[in-house]
This record gives C-alpha cells, sequence and structure tokens, in this order.
C-alpha cells in the first residue's frame, strides 16, 4: 500500500509536471508532433523507475535546472522544512505551482530523481524526467 501511494504522488505530479510545462509550446514547425510528452511506469529489478518526456522553452530550463539540482541534493528533514516554508510563503511560479511537486517527489524518492535537456532547435528542448522508487 506505500508502494502504491508513493507511485501515484509521483506519477500525479509528473503528468501535472507535463500539462504545466507543455502548455507553452506552440503547436508549430512540428515540434509537438515530432516531441510528443510521453509518461511510463516499469518495475525493474526492486524498483519502479517513472519517466516522462516533453517540450519545454529554452527559457525556462536554467530555472529547472537550479530547482532540480538544489531539491535532489537535500535530505529528507531539509526536504520537509523546505516543504513546510514553501507551501507558507504563497510565492507560484509562471507555471501555476509553487514548486511543491518536485520536493514531494524527491522526498518519496528520496533525491533519486534524474534528467536532461536535449534540444530541438533555439526556442524549445526536449525535457526528460526520471523518478525511481525503491520498493
Amino acid at each position: 500500500l506505500v508502494i502504491y501511494k508513493k507511485l501515484l504522488l509521483v506519477m500525479i505530479e509528473t503528468l501535472e509536471n507535463i500539462l504545466r510545462y507543455n502548455k507553452y509550446v506552440k503547436y508549430y514547425n512540428n515540434i509537438q508532433i515530432e516531441h510528443q510528452p510521453s509518461f511510463t511506469i516499469e518495475k525493474i529489478e526492486d524498483s519502479f523507475v517513472l519517466t516522462s518526456s516533453n517540450a519545454i522553452l529554452n527559457e525556462d530550463i536554467c530555472e529547472l535546472k537550479e530547482k532540480l539540482n538544489f531539491i535532489k541534493n537535500l535530505s529528507i528533514e531539509q526536504l520537509k522544512n523546505l516543504y513546510k516554508e514553501t507551501i507558507t510563503n504563497g510565492r507560484f511560479t509562471r507555471f501555476g505551482g509553487a514548486g511543491l511537486g518536485f520536493i514531494e517527489i524527491a522526498k518519496v524518492t528520496s533525491g533519486n530523481i534524474e534528467y536532461a535537456f536535449v534540444p530541438i532547435d533555439n526556442k524549445y528542448s526536449y525535457y526528460n524526467f526520471k523518478a525511481i522508487i525503491k520498493n
């Protein structure tokens, strides 16, 4: 039951991130056709691996990298404190969130997240995100 709840949390947060970031991608130059959003869940040995991919504006990469690097290097206790601080400060990004989703994913995965950005053109990149939940 615990692993099921963890999977659901990471799945929902990951899908919400796809929606938030992907809505700023314009439907031209076949960006959406050739770089469709995707989401998968795999069981590999004693872990569940959730991966997602979607197009993202290049101008958003720096901020996203900073946030992910910061969060993935925090201890569980530091993540809990950051979550409390973030939920009470009321600051939201232009994407409609406060970054709580990434904090929750990092807590559930113990910081076991990976990401990459593959350039598409001078305006867009393909964002690949992986969260690993140990069973």
